[in-house]
């Protein structure tokens, strides 16, 4: 039996168990850790801070990165910090509650980061927590 460490700089680290066979063939046998063991991580966090109480931000990494010097300190550069939210921005989205995304101008990328709004219901964002229907344009 071996175990296949899958990592990369945009996906989530993965483990698969494999077995090589009679016929000369690796066989799947099963995913390694269930669940991997994620600690806080403090630059998500800091994030989470920034955008609490339904505020909206929206700049460049570097202004990000300024903004969020007292959280963080000095030991990460802007394209590293735009690299880890890309890469966690689902993580950001299902633990933190925060939606990430980005556009390209023409003089940079900017990042945009907001609060998700929960209304109460699953997978239906056009009820309110009244039960009322949003009017949706024709």
């Amino acid at each position: 039996m071996a175990t296949l460490d899958i990592t990369g700089r945009e996906i989530a680290d993965l483990q698969l168990k494999l077995e090589f066979d009679d016929s000369k063939h690796w066989q799947f046998i099963e995913y390694g850790k269930e669940e991997p063991d994620e600690k806080p991580d403090p630059v998500l966090l800091a994030v989470q801070k920034l955008v609490s109480d339904g505020r909206e931000w929206q700049g460049t990494a570097t202004e990000l990165l300024s903004c969020l010097k007292g959280s963080l300190g000095s030991g990460i550069k802007p394209n590293v910090l735009s690299r880890q939210l890309k890469a966690s921005a689902s993580r950001l989205s299902q633990d933190y509650g925060i939606r990430y995304h980005t556009e390209r101008t023409p003089e940079a990328r900017i990042i945009y980061l907001s609060q998700l709004r929960h209304d109460g219901h699953d997978a239906n964002d056009d009820i309110s927590d009244t039960g009322l229907m949003s009017p949706i344009p024709s």
